[in-house]
């Protein structure tokens, strides 16, 4: 016990000791009272707050985005969907073999009183179109050409006509829920030099 009581003794003795300023701290408390007789640079004021102005909500006649759809519009909406779908026994065009991108809507051509485009099919061919026919591989029917003036090239000598023409279709798509949705396209005439 005298042992054990010695120990401790000796390491209350050995902790204090650890305590005394062995390291002169002269230095640094010359600088804590400078750098506190010091005075601060000024701040920078703060700017001024930009000015309020009120967002106008244009969309009160639509329906909340956070509050249930009401069922009778969701039904209504429903079978519309249902109604389009393509006609399937109907005959196949030969433009609906290839994909729309790959089709060039090139020319224009009128006929009795009717429009015709001229689409420049992959493998070269030239087929006339009207409104009625269909092309694509996504059911897609001509509704509607489009020509008008276009403006002139000024002075320069041009062999065609300053024109600019749509021809715009409407595709029907599968949706993801087993419907069908109609997807409207237009194809512009495109130039070329040769």
């Amino acid at each position: 016990m005298k042992i054990l009581t010695s120990l401790l003794a000796l390491s209350l003795v050995a902790g204090l000791s650890g305590c005394s300023p062995s390291v002169p701290t002269d230095d640094l408390q010359r600088f804590v009272e400078k750098a506190q007789s010091r005075q601060p640079d000024p701040l920078d004021p703060l700017p001024p707050l930009p000015e309020y102005r009120v967002a106008p909500y244009s969309v009160t006649s639509l329906r909340e985005p956070f509050t249930n759809p009401d069922v009778e519009i969701l039904q209504k909406q429903q079978d519309e969907e249902s109604a389009i779908k393509p006609d399937l026994n109907r005959e196949k065009q030969p433009l609906e073999s290839f994909e729309l991108d790959a089709l060039s809507f090139v020319g224009l051509m009128k006929k009795e009183n009717t429009q015709y485009a001229v689409i420049k099919a992959p493998d070269g061919q030239l087929h006339l179109v009207a409104k009625g026919d269909y092309m694509g591989k996504n059911y897609g029917r001509i509704v509607a050409i489009t020509v008008e003036d276009g403006e002139s090239q000024g002075n320069q000598l041009d062999t065609r006509p300053p024109l600019k023409a749509q021809l715009e279709l409407e595709e029907i798509i599968p949706t993801s829920d087993n419907h069908w949705r109609v997807r409207p396209r237009v194809i512009s005439m495109q130039f070329s030099d040769n």
